[in-house]
């Protein structure tokens, strides 16, 4: 009687090792926070979730997001950093995942142990595609460009980007002073929009 084992690959592990490689430690990043050029931060989601999975279209993948900023120089007139979500898992970040993210020059891939706080205080802009960073962002006077749909898509300070956005809107955007005072007047104006409810 011969046996025959079963190897299974082990993703979750799979997924770490490769995390591992490409996480850059945070004496690093502290060091690229400091630097003088306009900084963006992709806040990648945890998937599978309904921010992604029915909020961000065609972006559900998120690599596309990645690919989206990474063209026309952009990582040559912008930092451009990425941090995975910290409940992760390897559902969706398979080797192809990584093997993408190979490809891309000039993008650094944050620790993601490392504060949030202190990363959205040095970035000039977030992009997410529909998540709380964006709004967290904005209360910091920092901009987002929104891969998707949100409550806050309408508000001064946000891009919602679409398959027609130019790399030269975007690019300007990035660019563009934030204004708190417009900003504050724009949220209001959805406020004002509000029904009365129950709680």
């Amino acid at each position: 009687v011969y046996k025959r084992q079963i190897h299974r690959k082990d993703n979750e592990s799979i997924y770490q090792k490769n995390l591992s490689e490409k996480e850059l430690n945070n004496d690093k990043v502290e060091l690229l926070l400091k630097n003088n050029k306009k900084k963006v931060l992709i806040a990648l989601h945890m998937q599978p979730e309904m921010s992604t999975s029915l909020l961000a279209d065609e972006f559900d993948d998120q690599i596309r997001i990645i690919e989206k900023l990474y063209r026309n120089n952009f990582s040559e007139k912008f930092s451009i950093f990425v941090r995975e979500h910290p409940a992760q898992s390897s559902y969706q970040r398979d080797e192809m995942f990584f093997k993408r993210l190979r490809s891309f020059r000039n993008i650094y891939f944050l620790n993601r142990d490392f504060p949030m706080q202190k990363i959205l205080e040095k970035v000039d802009c977030v992009v997410t595609s529909s998540g709380t960073v964006g709004w967290e962002a904005l209360n910091l006077g920092k901009k987002c460009l929104l891969f998707g749909n949100s409550w806050y898509s309408k508000l001064h300070g946000v891009l919602q980007i679409n398959d027609k956005t130019s790399d030269e809107e975007i690019s300007n955007f990035i660019e563009k002073d934030f204004v708190k005072e417009t900003f504050y007047k724009s949220l209001q104006n959805l406020y004002n929009s509000f029904y009365d409810g129950i709680v």
